[in-house]
C-alpha cells in the first residue's frame, strides 16, 4: 500500500485516491500495524495530507439494503473500513449512499443509510464518511441533491459527513455540465441544497450517456456528452479550488484512452499551470485493483493517473487519480 504513495510522489502529484481492500469479498484480512505505520510514515516523508487522500468503499457495501443481513453486513465492514482509515491515519472515507432495490420507499432508505453512518461514527471517531452523489439510475439513493442533504439532516455529527461530486453522475441525473451557464447552475443548486462547506472531492469522469439520461457509464475526459468545455470550466471553478479530483475513466489497455487523456486533456481543458502523466498500477502496488469482470473478455487493469493544479493563493492539492474499474465489479443494479 505504501509504494502507492511513492508512485503519487514521483509523477508530483499531491492527492490521490485508493482502496483499502479487495472488492471481490464482503471479507478481508486485516491491516497489520507494520503497514499501517509504513503508510504514515511514507505520507508523511512525501507530504501527503490525509484530507487530500480519498480512500474509496467496496461496491459491495450497501446500507439502504431493505434486507437486513444485506444491511448489517454493510454496516460493519463501514465499520471495518473507517477502522482501517483510523489505523492508516486518513480523515475521509468516500461511499455510494446505497440502494433501495425497489422495495422501500426512498425515506426509509435514507434512514436506514444514515443510522449505518450514525453506528460507524459511534464506533470509530475522528473519519469523515464522504458520500457520493449518483446518477438517478434505478433505486440508487444520492441522484437527487435533496436526498443528500435528507441524509446529512439524519446524521449526528455532521462534522464527520461531507459530500463527493461526481460529473458524470451528476449529468446524467439532469445537470447539464457541457457549457459554464450549465456548471454554475450545479455549483450554486449543490450550495443551496447541500451546502458547499460539505464538499470533500470531486470525480472528474465524462459521460457516455446523453444529460439526464440516468445512466453511470463513465467515459474518458472530452470523449463523452460533457466534453472538453464543460470539464473546461470545472477545472477553472473557483469553488473547487483546493479540492482533490478522481478520475473514474475506462483505461484501454491499447490505443489507450487514459494515456491520450492524460497526456493531452489538461493542456486542452486549459488548467493554470497543470500537468498529467500516466502511471499503471501493477500488481506489486495495488493487487487488488486488477479484475476481471463478469461477461468481459479483457482484463480491466487499473491505470493511475496523476496530475497537479497550482492555482493562485490556493496551496491546495489538484489532482492524482487511482481510475477505478469500470463497471463497478459489483454493478449498482446488482445490489442487494
Amino acid at each position: 500500500m505504501w509504494k502507492a504513495v511513492l508512485e503519487a510522489k514521483r509523477v508530483g502529484a499531491r492527492a490521490f485516491g485508493m482502496f483499502l481492500r479487495s472488492q471481490r469479498s464482503w471479507n478481508s484480512k486485516s491491516l497489520d500495524d507494520e503497514a499501517a505505520e509504513k503508510f504514515q510514515s511514507t505520507c508523511q516523508e512525501c507530504g501527503f495530507e490525509s484530507c487530500y487522500i480519498l480512500p474509496h468503499s467496496p461496491y459491495l457495501m450497501n446500507l439502504g439494503s431493505p434486507k437486513e443481513d444485506v444491511f448489517l453486513k454493510s454496516r460493519a465492514m463501514l465499520v471495518e473500513e473507517l477502522g482501517r482509515c483510523k489505523q492508516l491515519g486518513l480523515t475521509l472515507y468516500n461511499i455510494h449512499p446505497g440502494s433501495r432495490v425497489g422495495a422501500i420507499s426512498v425515506t426509509e432508505c435514507i434512514k436506514r443509510i444514515a443510522d449505518g453512518i450514525n453506528y460507524a461514527h459511534s464506533q470509530v471517531p475522528d473519519v469523515t464518511v464522504v458520500l457520493e452523489n449518483m446518477s438517478c439510475q434505478g433505486s440508487t439513493i444520492g441522484g437527487h441533491f435533496e436526498e443528500l442533504r435528507e441524509i446529512i439532516d439524519h446524521i449526528t455529527d455532521k462534522s464527520r459527513i461531507g459530500v463527493c461530486l461526481d460529473t458524470c453522475h451528476a449529468f446524467a441525473a439532469g445537470h447539464n455540465l457541457a457549457d459554464e451557464a450549465g456548471v454554475k447552475l450545479m455549483i450554486d443548486t449543490f450550495s443551496k441544497i447541500v451546502g458547499i462547506s460539505y464538499l470533500k472531492a470531486v470525480h472528474l469522469n465524462d459521460s457516455k450517456g446523453e444529460v439526464g439520461c440516468h445512466l453511470d457509464r463513465h467515459e474518458n475526459i472530452g470523449q463523452g456528452y460533457i466534453g472538453l468545455e464543460g470539464f473546461r470550466q470545472v477545472m477553472n471553478e473557483p469553488r473547487f479550488d483546493g479540492i482533490p479530483m478522481i478520475l473514474e475513466t475506462p483505461y484501454k489497455k491499447k490505443g489507450g484512452g487514459t494515456h491520450h487523456e492524460a497526456s493531452g486533456s489538461e493542456q486542452q481543458i486549459g488548467k493554470k499551470k497543470a500537468y498529467s502523466h500516466e502511471l499503471r498500477a501493477h500488481t506489486s502496488v495495488q493487487p487488488d485493483y486488477d479484475i476481471v469482470l463478469p461477461g468481459s473478455k479483457d482484463e480491466m487493469q487499473c491505470a493511475t493517473v496523476a496530475a497537479t493544479m497550482a492555482l493562485p493563493a490556493i496551496p491546495g492539492p489538484g489532482l492524482v487519480t487511482y481510475t477505478l474499474p469500470w463497471p463497478p465489479f459489483c454493478p449498482l443494479d446488482s445490489w442487494e
